[in-house]
């Protein structure tokens, strides 16, 4: 894993996504550049995604094909809330998945909020699909900001 020095003790280089659910499969080249620069030329070791939307589908596509790549990373996607078994995540594997701790004693209609603060407490870079201030993906975006994130907006769009 890679490391940067953050203070007086080392920290690891963390990335999270946010995005709007009706993203189009023409930013996935951007996308993969994205991330693949963050791995090569920025150290980044560890990625966080929801699994809402077809944003999210995307990044864990992409994420997918990194780790053939790029051995050394680790992704997860945090669940919203534990699954039942009506739910369907047929595209996520229970290995790729992370449900943090806390989250079960919050009611399940703030569940993603909840979700979506906690992977933007982790994370150092954000990498995010947002074109307008409405929704999570705004939401998140702005209060990035206001933490003093690193924000990569792949919508190309600043709002």
């Amino acid at each position: 894993m890679c490391f940067f020095y953050w203070g007086d003790y080392l920290k690891e280089t963390v990335c999270c996504f946010f995005g709007h659910h009706d993203a189009k499969e023409e930013i996935m080249d951007n996308l993969r550049q994205q991330i693949r620069s963050l791995i090569e030329n920025e150290n980044v070791s560890r990625f966080y995604v929801g699994n809402h939307g077809h944003f999210d589908y995307m990044v864990i596509k992409v994420l997918r094909e990194m780790k053939e790549e790029f051995s050394h990373i680790d992704y997860r996607v945090v669940l919203a809330y534990m699954p039942k078994s009506t739910d369907n995540f047929c595209f996520v594997e229970p290995e790729e998945t992370v449900f943090p701790n806390g989250l079960e004693k919050v009611p399940r209609r703030f569940g993603i909020v909840w979700r979506n603060e906690w992977m933007l407490k982790q994370s150092d870079i954000v990498v995010c699909y947002a074109y307008h201030h409405l929704g999570g993906a705004g939401q998140m975006v702005e209060k990035a900001e206001k933490q003093g994130k690193r924000i990569i907006n792949i919508a190309k769009i600043r709002f």
